[in-house]
């Protein structure tokens, strides 16, 4: 079996609601969303390493992501009790964000450096980020962000075939494994 497909067979045990295959060929890197980013609706832009402009040029970023042959979409999707329940919402991040970390480390030990991993949403592994005064402190589990890479996570939800909204109380994150 391949790295990709062992990393499936992990991801479907640790309980992710999507793990399918993308076609990195299909990918549209969308100069725009960079420029949606400065807007700053979330908050984050010039704020971390992995959102714009700290995450570096969007040619880079889609050079590295091109060098694999492989993707796999990987979403999880959580119940809330109604459309605003920002606590249900948060709660959901905060499970994602560890499950997208301990796949990461799982990868780590079964093939060293032969992925690279993306996810939706600014980064928060510090309570307080070194941008821009110094170097990331965790730059082997920092990424830039899907969207950083000029990526719609609408657009590659459709690519991979799955749905990127799930219905009235429901919250789902995405992340994209590359080998």
């Amino acid at each position: 079996m391949n790295s990709k497909e062992i990393f499936k067979q992990k991801a479907n045990e640790a309980g992710y609601t999507q793990v399918v295959d993308v076609d990195l060929s299909k990918l549209n890197f969308e100069p725009s969303l960079l420029a949606m980013c400065a807007q700053n609706a979330c908050g984050y832009y010039g704020t971390n390493w992995t959102c714009p402009p700290g995450s570096g040029e969007l040619e880079d970023l889609k050079k590295k992501i091109l060098s694999y042959k492989e993707g796999v979409l990987v979403q999880k999707m959580y119940t809330l009790e109604d459309s605003f329940d920002f606590e249900g919402m948060m709660a959901g991040s905060a499970d994602f964000n560890t499950l997208f970390y301990d796949m990461m480390d799982y990868l780590s030990g079964e093939i060293g450096d032969k992925f690279y991993s993306l996810k939706a949403g600014s980064c928060d592994l510090c309570e307080q980020c070194t941008y821009p005064d110094a170097p990331c402190i965790i730059p082997d589990k920092a990424r830039p962000s899907i969207e950083a890479c000029g990526i719609n996570v609408s657009a590659l939800c459709d690519i991979a075939g799955i749905p990127y909204i799930y219905g009235a109380n429901t919250v789902a994150y995405d992340a994209l494994f590359l080998f």
